[in-house]
């Protein structure tokens, strides 16, 4: 039973990390445009992952890449859309208070995605990402930032663990931005595109 989920998790990262196209970029903070989605084509069945660039909590521990199914992205999207109405709301109450600093917490409905993320010189995956949502004003910026609750744990080995990841946000345009980007539309359209001009050119 072992030797099996074993060898589901591998083929899993395989086709994570082997039959995905870059399909936008966007930006966090004061970078536009600096970090990369990429997408699964959808299949048959319309399944797909969506492959989301992070910042890392710990820089020096590498990358983290956030991974969303296509059965679980409607509600990801919801809850960042939830988020961003609260952002927005408090945002307009900070201003209108004078409030220079603060840190709180944003009510969201809990959801389980998966992360990749390395340790030494191996890619190690945690199916059980759980997010949570802060708003934060510091240095006369206002922040929406999602981020894992738990430090990541590798499924494979319960020793090797992770900080995890954040994306953040500074303006309701970046988010927009963003949810625009990882919407099913997007996707659907990028492969429409792509089918079209292998068919154009096709020998």
């Amino acid at each position: 039973m072992k030797k099996l989920t074993l060898t589901l998790i591998i083929l899993s990262s395989m086709s994570i990390a082997f039959s995905q196209d870059r399909i936008a970029k966007f930006g966090m903070g004061y970078l536009s445009d600096h970090y990369s989605i990429w997408a699964t084509e959808p299949n048959e069945y319309d399944n797909y992952k969506l492959i989301i660039e992070t910042e890392p909590q710990d820089r020096f521990a590498g990358d983290v890449i956030l991974i969303v199914k296509s059965s679980k992205l409607e509600k990801f999207i919801n809850i960042i859309q939830n988020a961003s109405l609260v952002y927005t709301e408090w945002k307009q109450t900070a201003i209108e208070n004078n409030v220079t600093e603060l840190n709180k917490e944003i009510d969201i409905k809990r959801i389980k995605l998966y992360a990749k993320f390395r340790f030494a010189s191996d890619n190690y995956y945690d199916f059980n990402v759980c997010l949570k949502a802060r708003f934060v004003v510091m240095n006369e910026r206002y922040r929406l930032i999602i981020s894992n609750i738990y430090n990541l744990q590798a499924s494979s080995n319960q020793y090797i663990d992770n900080k995890g990841f954040f994306l953040e946000f500074h303006s309701k345009e970046q988010i927009n931005d963003f949810i625009l980007k990882i919407s099913p539309d997007n996707i659907n359209h990028y492969y429409q595109e792509k089918r079209q001009k292998e068919k154009i050119f096709k020998q």
